[in-house]
């Protein structure tokens, strides 16, 4: 009998840099960003997975997804963080979660190949939980529902390029599941969205904010004051 796979606990973490970060003197401010960017590529190597994101929200700077096999390695990646950035940094918001499988993951490709493919342009998470009546109805009346939402989704024009990853929080987060998606195509993304919002299954969402965008990015900056 196979042996399921470890999971995978993943957190997406968004944060700003305080204002007084950007009255810091040059070599301060390349000091900075020097410790925080090293400490990213120190988590990335002992993780599954690390992908950072310019931040399209007005209330943060950057986006991290975080994933890795150990949940105390997030609680070591926050405490480092703050170490490292001295207190210029602010956390915003951040989803906890477990991988697993999803409808769109490719036959014959594990959760942590998918996870370390090609990043897609733009990053979109946000948690979500269902209403109580939703876990009322039987097994397969449920399946049912939620192959209208998969099939509808697929068989969209603007679906191309999409990846999306199921994560569960129920028990360790405030809500039930952080769904996460990589697009090569903003616009289009939200054409597909808007589409599922006429299939059956929105009937039970009971929340599904704050929603977190952001622009794939090699290393964290910091700009001079203007």
């Amino acid at each position: 009998m196979a042996k399921d796979p470890d999971p995978i606990y993943m957190q997406v973490l968004s944060f700003r840099f305080k204002h007084s970060a950007y009255m810091l003197s040059r070599e301060n401010r390349a000091d900075l960003i020097m410790q925080i960017n090293s400490t990213i590529s120190a988590f990335r190597k002992n993780s599954v997975s690390l992908k950072l994101y310019r931040s399209i929200r007005y209330d943060a700077d950057y986006i991290i997804w975080f994933s890795t096999h150990y949940p105390d390695n997030i609680a070591d990646f926050h405490s480092t963080l703050r170490e490292k950035s001295k207190g210029f940094l602010s956390f915003v918001s951040g989803f906890l979660s477990i991988y697993s499988e999803s409808p769109y993951l490719k036959k014959g490709i594990s959760l942590e190949d998918t996870l370390n493919e090609k990043p897609g342009k733009y990053l979109v998470a946000y948690p979500m939980s269902k209403s109580n009546d939703w876990y009322q109805i039987p097994y397969e009346e449920r399946k049912s529902i939620m192959a209208e939402h998969i099939g509808t989704a697929l068989s969209h024009p603007d679906n191309k390029g999409i990846r999306s990853y199921t994560t569960y929080s129920f028990g360790i987060s405030d809500s039930e599941f952080v769904v996460i998606y990589e697009v090569e195509d903003l616009a289009g993304w939200s054409r597909v969205t808007n589409k599922l919002r006429e299939v059956k299954a929105r009937k039970w969402i009971a929340s599904e904010t704050p929603i977190l965008v952001g622009s794939f990015s090699e290393r964290v900056e910091l700009g001079s004051p203007s």
